[in-house]
């Protein structure tokens, strides 16, 4: 090896090594409304779940507008009470 060749392998052993942290859960569920329908029941629930956290995603399927709401956390119960109360919103829409 000539002065200016590097030994990867003496490169990748000096590497720091990553840990890995908890399990990040994800559910999600569609809504076939506008996001500004939903808005207020949201906000409300991000407030009281504030240990998890949510996206939505609006999407157009031909004819239908709507948002997929994707929750994210790390404990599963805290997760399924989320879409549990998701449901309920959507079942109230009609």
């Amino acid at each position: 090896m000539t002065g200016s060749e590097i030994d990867v392998r003496d490169d990748a052993r000096s590497l720091p090594v990553l840990q890995s942290g908890q399990l990040i859960l994800s559910d999600e569920l569609r809504f076939e409304v506008g996001e500004g329908l939903i808005a207020a029941s949201l906000r409300d629930l991000a407030a009281e779940l504030c240990d998890l956290t949510s996206d939505s995603y609006r999407f157009h399927d031909r004819p239908v507008y709507g948002t997929s709401i994707v929750v994210r956390g790390t404990d599963q119960a805290r997760l399924h009470q989320a879409v549990e109360r998701l449901e309920g919103i959507r079942r109230s829409l009609g």
